[in-house]
């Protein structure tokens, strides 16, 4: 027999028990071995260049690597910048977490080996992805762009020295549904009655819940949201794996104090499935993507805490433009109307769109 599938393991997983958390069923259906969305072997994405390791559309939405490679190639400008920084080490750590089919390192391998040289050639570029990663191709191909072996993992384990960057990663990460009700915080279960996957309500599940609300600050009477304590987890451990270096986090989100605003009072909860954006998690599961929005101030509350100071928090479009991607920009637009540098600026412009990519957050952190 095989492995249980998505469903098979959420109707284990509530029998057992009676009811799970949210978070407990976005962890199913999103990791399921085998069978959860970022677990099942499926088509790579990427942005159509003709040589990316990963060619095709994406399936259910775009991220800014699918984009161009550019996003990629300035990326690799800050990392040469941190090298530089840190005193050019001889070994010098690229670590990208959630790297899915491989499309942004070798991008960032790319841009190395044309803009950084010498960084390049000192670049370990280790990829961190619990999904299937890059195929036997692809992996060849990043071979091939990189100075040194790529290594690929499931899991960060070894120091880091260098960078640690993530795209689109900690919105994925299962996180727990609450609301205030009666001054009081609440939490969203989900159980099966009649054979389908309802919810229910009852006390937070631990006390970091309501520890959680309580240090950043507690919601109005009749909010809804969601807690990530996976992506405190999740930056606590990168702090203490970086001995030297720098954070990048690329995501959408906001601050808390946004989040808990009227703006967001129903919750960020969306779900993605072919370009189609949902509310509603418990149909498709394993087929669709769920995500919810980052909270950088518990980020950076928990990387302060852990050793990690908040060098920078933008919006992307601030941050590709202080790496100089304005310049790029209007150099393009001084030169012939090609296909190549048509395509290039509309996703130059696509990267730094406000109500678009450029809106995304990008949190820089650093220690030492």
């Amino acid at each position: 027999m095989g492995a249980p599938t998505a469903d098979e393991r959420l109707q284990a997983a509530i029998a057992a028990n009676g009811r799970i958390t949210f978070a407990e069923f976005m962890e199913i259906a999103l990791y399921a071995p085998a069978f959860g969305y970022y677990t099942a072997p499926q088509s790579g994405t990427g942005h159509d260049d003709g040589a990316a390791p990963v060619p095709g559309p994406a399936r259910d939405y775009y991220t800014a690597p699918q984009v161009h490679a550019v996003f990629g190639a300035y990326l690799a400008r800050h990392a040469a910048r941190v090298w530089r920084e840190l005193g050019e080490p001889e070994r010098f750590d690229v670590v990208e977490m959630g790297a899915g089919r491989g499309i942004l390192a070798w991008d960032i391998l790319r841009g190395l080996r044309r803009s950084a040289p010498d960084c390049w050639e000192r670049a370990r570029y280790r990829l961190v992805e619990r999904g299937p990663g890059p195929s036997g191709a692809q992996r060849q191909a990043l071979a091939n762009a990189a100075a040194h072996p790529v290594v690929i993992s499931q899991a960060l384990a070894t120091p880091v020295t260098g960078v640690v960057l993530s795209n689109e990663l900690l919105d994925a990460l299962p996180a727990h549904r609450v609301r205030v009700k009666d001054g009081a915080l609440q939490e969203t279960y989900v159980t099966l009655r009649d054979g389908r996957l309802q919810e229910e309500i009852g006390a937070p599940s631990c006390p970091e819940l309501t520890a959680y609300v309580e240090r950043f600050g507690w919601p109005p009477e009749g909010w809804r949201g969601e807690i990530c304590l996976a992506a405190v987890a999740w930056i606590e451990r990168v702090a203490r794996l970086l001995t030297r270096g720098t954070v990048i986090t690329i995501d959408y989100g906001a601050a808390w104090d946004e989040l808990r605003g009227p703006r967001y009072a129903g919750g960020t909860l969306a779900c993605y499935y072919r370009h189609r954006v949902s509310k509603d998690p418990y149909t498709r599961v394993g087929a669709q993507d769920i995500t919810a929005h980052v909270n950088f101030t518990a980020l950076m509350d928990a990387g302060a805490r852990a050793g990690l100071r908040a060098v920078a928090y933008q919006s992307q479009a601030e941050y590709l433009t202080g790496l100089g991607i304005g310049g790029e920009l209007a150099a393009l637009a001084r030169q012939p109307a090609t296909a190549e540098t048509q395509r290039a600026r509309r996703a130059i412009t696509d990267l730094i769109w406000p109500d678009g990519l450029g809106g995304f957050r990008v949190l820089t952190q650093a220690k030492d």
